[in-house]
């Protein structure tokens, strides 16, 4: 099981082109000049995921507000580093962006929820 760290991604300095950063709860998730495709895992049970965004990245909306995140599974462990997240207030998290590492095709992102509603995002890339 992969426990995503605290810290927050962000860009060194700002945009001067393109894109908006990505915020999410009042917390810059990712900022570059393309902008991230955010794939919103909110209301679904799975989800398969077949491209990389910008950076490389799966950018996954986790919940639909500030108050309550959720928790995140990555398996395998170790198949994907964080590259930007928010958390809700009560310090679980409600957006997050994954980097597959190289050579990793295949991963699964369980989230739980506190309300119950889980939801699984497989990664499948060609590699």
């Amino acid at each position: 099981m992969l426990s995503l760290a605290a810290a927050v991604g962000c860009g060194a300095g700002g945009n001067s082109n393109g894109a908006r950063p990505w915020t999410v709860c009042g917390q810059v998730v990712w900022s570059s000049a393309s902008g991230p495709v955010v794939q919103d895992v909110t209301a679904t049970k799975v989800v398969t995921v077949s491209a990389l965004s910008s950076g490389f990245d799966v950018f996954l909306r986790l919940t639909g507000d500030c108050a309550h995140g959720a928790d995140v599974t990555i398996s395998p462990s170790g198949s994907a580093t964080d590259d930007g997240q928010a958390r809700a207030r009560d310090s679980r998290l409600t957006a997050v962006a994954l980097h597959p590492k190289r050579g990793v095709s295949s991963i699964d992102v369980a989230i739980k929820r506190q309300s119950g509603f889980n939801t699984l995002v497989r990664i499948r890339l060609t590699p």
